[in-house]
């Protein structure tokens, strides 16, 4: 994850910062929080979604963000608060599901568009980088 993006979305002073991740992705999908001083601040939610399902369509519907900017041919979108996006896996032989990924930004966090925007190109691509698809 882009440590310079994630630092600008978390508390500008929070002394302690921890994280806890609950699932595997062998289990199908995890979550991952990001705690600071106590304080749950940050999200990170990976899944399976429906082949063909979009990264704005997955903001829209885990968000309820309609007012989103769009990266890498929109296989990423991301607003001040939130982010999200798809990994297509049908080149892979994966005929059902895609690899989605929602961040969220809770209070006390920060939120930064263009933070978030960097934040979720960057995992986007170490995701693809570590090959996530599998066929079924």
């Amino acid at each position: 994850m882009p440590s310079a993006a994630l630092s600008r979305l978390l508390p500008a002073d929070g002394a302690r910062v921890s994280v806890q991740q609950d699932g595997t992705w062998e289990d199908g999908s995890f979550l991952c929080k990001v705690t600071v001083d106590k304080n749950v601040v940050l999200i990170v939610n990976q899944m399976w979604v429906t082949a063909g399902y979009s990264a704005r369509h997955v903001l829209i519907h885990e968000m309820k963000i309609w007012d989103q900017q769009s990266a890498d041919g929109g296989a990423v979108v991301y607003a001040d608060r939130g982010g999200a996006s798809v990994v297509k896996c049908q080149a892979a032989g994966v005929k059902k599901y895609d690899v989605g990924t929602l961040v969220k930004v809770l209070k006390p966090g920060r939120q930064d568009e263009k933070a978030m925007g960097q934040l979720m190109r960057g995992y986007t691509l170490s995701l693809k980088a570590r090959n996530p698809c599998r066929s079924d």
